[in-house]
């Protein structure tokens, strides 16, 4: 075999390996659907997602489409422009719980990914949300 070859057969082993060493799940192209708020289960029959990409975070908040810039990764998710929304109106309940997770978006600071799960964090460390992946 020549050195060339060896090369390139030693690059495709070393992507391999590092492809199987990549979490099951990434930010980018996966859904996150909130299964905890503020320490409190998700609201039944309600759907909040949390799509992440470049520098943009969006979803349904339960009642509303949102969107907003944000700088997500290495650990770090920090909003850099406010929340925007459409104005549905929805049951009491679930405007409570839709305010409630636009508010831990806006303090959240970090995140932290476990299994298929993804933990949103403030600036002391405590979990605001905790969402479970949603793929394909």
């Amino acid at each position: 075999m020549h050195k060339g070859s060896l090369v390139i057969v030693a690059v495709l082993l070393l992507g391999l390996t590092l492809a199987a060493c990549a979490p099951a799940n990434s930010l980018d192209g996966t859904v996150w659907v909130l299964a905890e708020l503020g320490g409190e289960p998700a609201l039944d029959d309600t759907l909040v997602t949390l799509i992440i990409s470049e520098d943009e975070i969006g979803g349904i908040d339960g009642c509303n489409h949102y969107s907003a810039e944000a700088e997500v990764g290495h650990g770090t998710f920090v909003l850099t422009s406010p929340i925007t929304s459409t104005l549905m109106a929805c049951e009491q309940p679930i405007m409570d719980q839709a305010n409630a997770f636009s508010v831990a978006l806006t303090e959240a600071a970090a995140y932290r990914i476990q299994n298929d799960q993804l933990v949103l964090l403030n600036a002391d460390g405590g979990q605001l949300a905790l969402f479970e992946a949603q793929n394909g």
